[in-house]
């Protein structure tokens, strides 16, 4: 999923804000090009997005907008927040992310690591309980090598149950079964899409208990 600028102000602020060193010739194309084929490359290091303001990231990182979060909040503590994802790969298939804009797991602040902990551990839990289980995948992608769609640093986890993979079919007729990663890489990006509506009926079912696992540890 993509989530491009729209407004020729944003580009304009940027283009004072950041000095582009990229791969690709900037009198020639000028920044607005720049931003619409590497976005990700200015939200991938920090020595260009730490120079946006919370505006400027929001028209160019769809985990920066409130709008895009919102409509798949589940929880949130001080510094991380969980979502339900657009395209769920499996039943329960959540996100957890910074709130700020970070794009690598080591940029987590040493302060923040255990709530971060704290949170992931809270949400699993609640996720086992709800879709009944008790295995999840959990997996994240940095990088431009790994699969990484979104630059924003997110943590995939996905409850798991016995014949959840659908069986394909090979050349002779028989059946095999698909390697998680296989049917992973597919989903995340041809799956089903959720609206809005659907995608809260869900975080509410997560919700509720994993509120119901705090409120009892108190």
């Amino acid at each position: 999923m993509s989530y491009k600028a729209t407004s020729c102000g944003s580009y304009k602020a940027l283009s004072r804000l950041i000095k582009v060193d990229l791969h690709i010739p900037t009198r020639r194309f000028g920044l607005k090009q720049i931003l619409r084929n590497d976005d990700s490359e200015i939200l991938r290091q920090p020595k260009h997005y730490e120079k946006l303001n919370k505006k400027q990231l929001s028209s160019i990182c769809v985990f920066c907008n409130d709008e895009a979060i919102n409509e798949g909040l589940i929880v949130e503590s001080e510094h991380f927040r969980c979502l339900y994802n657009i395209r769920p790969v499996f039943p329960g298939h959540v996100l957890i992310m910074p709130k700020r804009h970070l794009s690598c797991i080591e940029y987590i602040e040493s302060s923040e690591a255990q709530e971060y902990l704290a949170f992931t551990q809270n949400i699993i839990k609640a996720l086992k309980r709800v879709y009944s289980t008790d295995s999840i995948n959990v997996l994240v992608q940095e990088g431009p090598h790994s699969g990484q769609s979104i630059q924003h640093l997110h943590t995939h986890f996905l409850p798991r149950t016995s014949d959840d993979i659908p069986k394909t079919k090979d050349g002779t007729g028989v059946e095999e079964d698909q390697e998680w990663m296989d049917f992973f890489r597919k989903q995340e990006h041809t799956g089903l899409m959720l609206d809005a509506t659907e995608r809260q009926l869900e975080a509410k079912r997560i919700r509720e208990v994993y509120f119901d696992l705090i409120n009892k540890k108190h």
